[in-house]
């Protein structure tokens, strides 16, 4: 048999502070829910052959850093 290769994946943003001072006194449902151009989406779904683009530094060394463009290829 071949084993199957996913077509896509999809990730959620954090639901948790570091800091319980940091806590806004809202639910988490409505946060999760605002939908806002300058804000990620809650829930993002990568498809094999998407663009991606870095937003931060992640491996300087290895080139992953800050506005890199990358292609998923395979999950």
């Amino acid at each position: 048999t071949v084993p199957q290769v996913k077509q896509h994946l999809s990730y959620m943003s954090s639901d948790e502070t570091s800091n319980d001072k940091n806590q806004l006194g809202m639910p988490v449902e409505l946060l999760n829910s605002i939908e806002n151009g300058s804000l990620f989406p809650h829930i993002i779904d990568l498809k094999t052959g998407s663009p991606i683009m870095v937003i931060r530094n992640v491996h300087h060394a290895a080139g992953v850093c800050e506005g890199t463009r990358l292609i998923a290829n395979s999950f």
